[in-house]
């Protein structure tokens, strides 16, 4: 169940932060806490996650873009190779739309605009 869940992400320091800020300051965030906003490698982590978060409508995941998607890790970047964008998504509205959130009722990712504030989630941490 969910807190089973909740354990085995604990264990992967997993932090769900409620407080909304902006990807950047989300992004900040993470990195105080030595860690980075979380990374979804497969369709198992994602699924995972959307049950986690099921209390929230959209969270920030360390999927940005600036010429193409990339996952944030620390101190590069990495293509993704899971694609679960959110039907019509990514579709950089007016071309400002350039980091990615989890929607989190079905699990799809959305492109929106950096300066929104969401919840975020951060993995890792001073222990790894």
């Amino acid at each position: 169940g969910r807190e089973q869940l909740l354990q085995k992400h604990r264990s992967n320091h997993y932090n769900i932060v409620e407080t909304e800020m902006t990807w950047d300051d989300a992004k900040s965030n993470c990195e105080v806490q030595s860690s980075n906003l979380a990374i979804i490698p497969d369709n198992k982590t994602n699924s995972e996650i959307s049950q986690l978060l099921e209390n929230f409508t959209e969270v920030w995941i360390g999927l940005s873009k600036t010429r193409s998607w990339y996952w944030l890790t620390t101190g590069t970047t990495k293509a993704y190779t899971l694609m679960n964008w959110q039907s019509g998504r990514p579709n950089d509205l007016d071309g400002w739309e350039s980091c990615g959130a989890v929607v989190v009722k079905d699990g799809t990712w959305t492109d929106e605009q950096c300066d929104v504030a969401y919840p975020f989630f951060c993995i890792g941490g001073r222990n790894q």
